[in-house]
């Protein structure tokens, strides 16, 4: 999830106790709702699958991800130990050649890298010809952005690297930089305190969810990428 290199780190300190995090059954129910999100867009026929931003490991195993990238060599040992192929780097210089994954996904890491434009470029360039992007996001006006966000400002050691951004913020800069938004998904439309069982799903991008994954393909500069708001509770694809 940290794509910051050099210096101390945070996540190198909290990789064990962020990974056992997901055991828990808040962290459970969460990491439920999330893959069920991503799981629609990550196409595995599209091969390679990168995780820039892998952190240790569990979005990229369970969504049958090849390869994963991050700047905390802890959470990548983590990340190996689950079977991916790893490499330490910065998702700002991708240390990967040209058209050499079919799919890039990244999962609460945009928030996290120190230019995001500069990382969407370099996922431009790695990208195959029809190949997809799928960014999982945390929107700042969502409710676990929101329940973060405070975090961070209350000192929390990972939480306060992070500026969370809204989904309008991710298309339109996705937008700019010659991506053509494809599909969407949200959950997550309450908040930690509320979350008692595995949340559905939904088509589209829902106002106050929680967590939305964006699916983008790439298309020429000046495009419109931005997707459609639902107003609706659109199709139900959870349990």
């Amino acid at each position: 999830m940290q794509d910051r290199a050099g210096g101390n780190n945070p996540f190198d300190a909290a990789a064990t106790k962020y990974d056992a995090w997901f055991d828990t059954p808040l962290g459970s129910l969460l990491f439920q709702a999330e893959k069920q999100c991503l799981l629609p867009l990550v196409d595995v026929r599209l091969q390679p699958w990168l995780e820039a931003g892998v952190g240790t490991g569990r979005f990229g195993q369970a969504l049958g991800v090849t390869y994963g990238l991050d700047a905390s060599s802890n959470m990548l040992a983590i990340a190996a130990g689950r079977g991916l192929r790893v490499c330490q780097g910065l998702g700002e210089r991708l240390p990967f050649g040209a058209k050499a994954f079919g799919g890039v996904l990244m999962v609460t890491t945009l928030c996290f890298v120190l230019d995001p434009n500069q990382v969407l470029q370099e996922i431009v360039r790695v990208l195959k010809p029809e190949g997809r992007l799928v960014l999982g996001m945390m929107p700042a006006d969502g409710p676990w952005g929101q329940y973060y966000a405070l975090r961070g400002r209350k000192g929390h050691a990972v939480w306060s690297h992070a500026r969370f951004l809204t989904v309008s913020e991710v298309t339109n800069m996705a937008g700019a930089l010659g991506w053509d938004f494809d599909k969407a998904y949200s959950t997550l439309l309450v908040g930690p305190e509320e979350l008692q069982e595995v949340p559905t799903v939904c088509a589209g991008v829902l106002p106050g969810a929680g967590f939305v994954a964006l699916s983008f393909v790439a298309g020429r500069p000046g495009s419109l990428a931005s997707p459609p708001m639902s107003k609706t509770s659109g199709d139900d694809y959870g349990r």
